[in-house]
């Protein structure tokens, strides 16, 4: 910035700045938010189920964290369930569903302005009961 100085009626220097051709430089905080996805899902017993957790806007880094009927869930090879977290985005597979995956899954995402969720119930369809 040049520096340039001024005299006002009083006799004081003032200090004023020339910022023709200043770059100015500003990031912008945001807080994370997820884009929209399916809020049921209904599949048959032994498919495969897959959520995916996309940031759509938000300041980076981002934390992923899901959680089954508000449990907290955590991938491990002796599941039935595997999460994977990248960047801006997080998927939960469960690979042969039952019965007992019948919940209400949601997806988590924080940094430090901020978090946002969102859930999707995972129904199993029922099956036809043939009467003789």
């Amino acid at each position: 910035m040049d520096q340039m100085y001024s005299n006002d009626n009083q006799g004081k220097n003032e200090n004023l700045y020339n910022m023709n051709n200043t770059d100015i430089n500003f990031s912008l905080s945001l807080v994370p938010i997820l884009s929209a996805g399916l809020t049921h899902k209904s599949q048959k017993i032994g498919s495969k189920f897959s959520m995916f957790c996309n940031l759509e806007e938000g300041s980076l880094p981002v934390f992923f964290e899901w959680s089954k009927n508000g449990q907290t869930l955590k991938g491990s090879p002796d599941v039935n369930y595997k999460i994977d977290n990248f960047e801006s985005h997080s998927t939960l597979t469960i690979r042969n569903i039952d019965m007992k995956d019948v919940a209400n899954y949601t997806c988590f995402v924080s940094n430090q302005f901020g978090s946002n969720s969102r859930s999707t119930l995972l129904s199993i369809n029922g099956k036809s009961l043939l009467i003789s």
